[in-house]
């Protein structure tokens, strides 16, 4: 923990983000992943969504007021204001830098302009630094700033591969996997009923939970498990992976779980295909009808060679930081703390135009779906 003055309050820190079905749920991991971290400092957390259920499901467990879009301004002033929704626009950008001191932004590959003191590029694709409305803004990428789940550290090490069958194998296409890849592919899957323990993971979005556990009511070797709070341990006992990109391809590569990957989208394929060339999985690009032939041999050549599952274990590893979001977390209290010595170490945000400022503190909390 940093060291800080004995009169300083908790820092306010809020977070905004979305998720649903469209969108995934990997803001919101990234949120539960950061609040976590967020936890080993002196800090008061909150969230505003505008699906209160889900947020509250999400982040049940941790010390973050969950709060609607309405609440999130009335609750100002923050000390930091973390904003995780992709496409903002700026003027919603700017209504949240006049609520809190230190604006972060969590953007995958958007072209900008932001507005913000920090942006976080939580991914590997190496793209050069947008147009950031800012003095000296704060641009943090690369390896150290993959945002994974502090309880993945804990993980580490346990892979262990096994020359006897069956191994375990992990099926998790996302919180809501919205193009219904685990329905798909699971008639292939259930084709190694024998050579597998499977374990398919749904998320708090899935839609079409029963088809799935219908699909494997007399296949004693499958499971399915729902809305986990255990990703981490359940990842970390598996021998291969069948998952999307997003915010899982960096959780499997550093624990070191080889994977095979179906994208969701273009966006995924990017970054599948980054790994698949540094060898940590097999990347089998967007879902077409007939890939199931893919999936087929892929495993079975993973299931088989056990040294090309050693190769792409020990290649994710070296990919992929544990302790992204820790370190981020501690630069952010570390730069907010700063205000506190009236030498901050970022400079203030071009203030609103006066008909932006004009606006309800609602208006930066408009629903984006």
């Amino acid at each position: 923990m940093l060291n800080r003055k004995q009169d300083s309050q908790p820092l306010k820190v809020l977070f905004r983000i979305e998720g649903g079905v469209q969108l995934g749920l990997g803001h919101l991991s990234r949120c539960r992943s950061l609040a976590t971290a967020f936890m080993s400092h002196d800090t008061e957390l909150f969230c505003a969504i505008s699906d209160l259920s889900l947020g509250e499901e999400f982040l049940q467990g941790l010390p973050v007021a969950v709060m609607g879009l309405d609440d999130a301004g009335r609750q100002g002033p923050y000390d930091v204001a973390i904003l995780d929704i992709p496409d903002v626009p700026s003027c919603q950008e700017r209504q949240l830098a006049t609520i809190a001191k230190l604006l972060v932004r969590i953007d995958d590959e958007g072209d900008g302009p932001f507005l913000c003191h920090v942006l976080i590029r939580p991914n590997l694709l190496g793209l050069s630094q947008p147009k950031i409305e800012a003095k000296n803004p704060q641009y943090w990428t690369g390896r150290e700033a993959i945002i994974i789940h502090p309880d993945f550290s804990c993980c580490q090490g346990r892979i262990t591969l096994k020359d006897k069958q069956p191994k375990n194998v992990l099926v998790c296409f996302g919180g809501s996997d919205p193009s219904h890849l685990t329905q798909k592919i699971l008639p292939t899957l259930l084709e190694f009923a024998e050579l597998v323990r499977g374990e398919i993971i749904l998320g708090n979005a899935f839609q079409g939970k029963e088809s799935v556990i219908d699909g494997i009511a007399r296949t004693p070797s499958f499971s399915v498990a729902i809305n986990c709070t255990d990703m981490p341990n359940r990842l970390a006992h598996s021998e291969v992976a069948l998952i999307s990109g997003g915010t899982m391809l960096y959780e499997a590569a550093a624990l070191g779980v080889p994977a095979i990957v179906l994208c969701q989208n273009a966006a995924q394929q990017r970054e599948a295909e980054l790994f698949a060339r540094a060898g940590a999985v097999i990347n089998l690009g967007t879902y077409e009808q007939g890939h199931e032939q893919f999936v087929r041999q892929s495993l079975t050549r993973l299931l088989s060679d056990n040294e090309l599952l050693s190769s792409m274990s020990e290649n994710g590893r070296k990919l992929v930081s544990l302790n992204g979001a820790s370190s981020i977390v501690d630069k952010i209290v570390s730069i907010a703390r700063s205000f506190e010595e009236s030498s901050p170490t970022v400079e203030p945000l071009p203030m609103p135009s006066s008909a932006v400022a004009s606006h309800t503190v609602n208006s930066f909390c408009e629903v984006i779906r």
